[in-house]
């Protein structure tokens, strides 16, 4: 059993790692289409202070979580930069600043000496004790997710600077449901929501769930939660007893609850803590383990506008996948939205040179002839005898034709 799960896991890191060394590239062009060419408009519409677009950058400097969300959206370009945009403009609407802000209790980051065995940190989350609180669960929840992603961003800064080839992408989460009862509406509810409102806006952080203390009673509930959850987190799930949890991870990196050598989790810290200082809140000079391929000079808003060097790609181009909107071409990448976002006066364009090329050529010859019936009126009796001077068996046919002259 522990050697399966154990194989499961190298070939999903193997094959995650793999992903990223293809595409790291497609990542760090979206991330400086973003922050060039989008953010400056979205500071524009949304009136973002100085402080918000501080926020922004250093979630748009995050490659490995912009990496994510390519990956979620199935490597398509288009299709990630566009979940990117709604999910910036909700961070800096619903997210509040890190700073102060704990994660939910019972939500244990161990510390960063205690990893899997391929080097992903790993979070204990005590089920029952967490869902019997009082607290608003999804508002921790989502302050827990970002926590999490800035955990991951201090660990990739470390790990980049001791000479680490790549970042550590992910979690791998032991769950314990000990005591607890996926019978209730709220489980399920929070389930159902943690689906469909926050897994689009953290994709991929968990590498594996090792469920723990699972027992016959909460076979029915399980039955539930499998028509609940998407194939993709469904794969990432794991039964494991006492025994096969000490074999897949070493003793010393487990707490005494699991058998292994580190102190109760009450008495350990939570890593997660260090992630809400002001480290977390202020914007990094460059990508974490990445070097700063996006960056201008200068600050602030006038820095983002930054020098679009990028060639661009017609709105009516049959390579543009924005057709009526004009697109910014790069080898690199698939073509992106030029300004970020479908205006209304670019596609109104598009439509004038669309009914101009259908129609131009014969909307000029119709008015040239206006022109000249009506012009032709006033010269309707010399064009007829200079007609009849030239060729003066044509006469009847002259007449009729200048017959039909008004």
């Amino acid at each position: 059993m522990a050697f399966d799960i154990l194989n499961a896991l190298q070939q999903q890191y193997e094959l995650l790692d793999s992903l990223y060394d293809q595409n790291v590239q497609a990542a760090r062009q979206l991330q400086s289409t973003l922050e060039h060419e989008i953010l400056p408009g979205l500071v524009d519409e949304e009136g973002w202070g100085e402080d918000d677009i501080h926020r922004a950058v250093e979630w748009l400097r995050d490659t490995p979580s912009v990496f994510r969300m390519l990956k979620r959206h199935n490597l398509t370009i288009s299709l990630a930069l566009e979940a990117l945009r709604t999910t910036l403009q909700w961070r800096l609407r619903t997210l509040p600043p890190l700073a102060g802000q704990p994660a939910m209790p019972y939500f244990t980051c161990l510390p960063s000496h205690a990893h899997d065995p391929f080097g992903r940190p790993i979070v204990v989350i005590q089920a029952a004790k967490l869902l019997s609180g009082t607290e608003d669960l999804k508002q921790r929840a989502v302050r827990t997710s970002e926590l999490m992603r800035a955990h991951l961003v201090q660990l990739n800064k470390a790990h980049s600077s001791s000479g680490g080839a790549r970042p550590i992408l992910q979690y791998v989460a032991l769950l314990d449901i000990g005591g607890m009862s996926l019978n209730s509406m709220q489980t399920i509810d929070l389930m159902n929501w943690h689906v469909q409102e926050l897994l689009p806006r953290f994709p991929g952080m968990l590498a594996a769930v090792l469920i723990l203390n699972y027992s016959w009673a909460h076979a029915g509930a399980w039955g539930i939660a499998r028509r609940v959850l998407p194939a993709s987190t469904l794969q990432k799930l794991f039964f494991v007893g006492p025994a096969d949890l000490r074999q897949l991870l070493s003793p010393r990196v487990l707490p005494k609850e699991y058998g292994g050598a580190l102190p109760p989790i009450a008495a350990l810290p939570n890593a997660l803590a260090d992630a809400s200082g002001p480290a977390a809140k202020a914007p990094p000079g460059a990508r974490e383990g990445e070097p700063d391929a996006c960056t201008t000079e200068g600050s602030g808003p006038a820095r983002l506008a930054g020098t679009n060097l990028r060639p661009v790609l017609s709105s009516m181009s049959l390579l543009n996948p924005f057709f009526g909107y004009p697109a910014a071409y790069d080898d690199a990448a698939m073509p992106s939205l030029r300004h970020g976002r479908r205006r209304k006066r670019d596609l109104l364009y598009t439509l004038v040179r669309l009914w101009w090329a259908r129609w131009g050529t014969r909307t000029v010859f119709l008015a040239v002839l206006f022109v000249l019936l009506l012009y032709a009126r006033r010269w309707r009796t010399p064009l007829r005898l200079l007609l009849e001077r030239r060729r003066p068996g044509t006469l009847p046919v002259c007449s009729f034709l200048l017959a039909l002259v008004p």
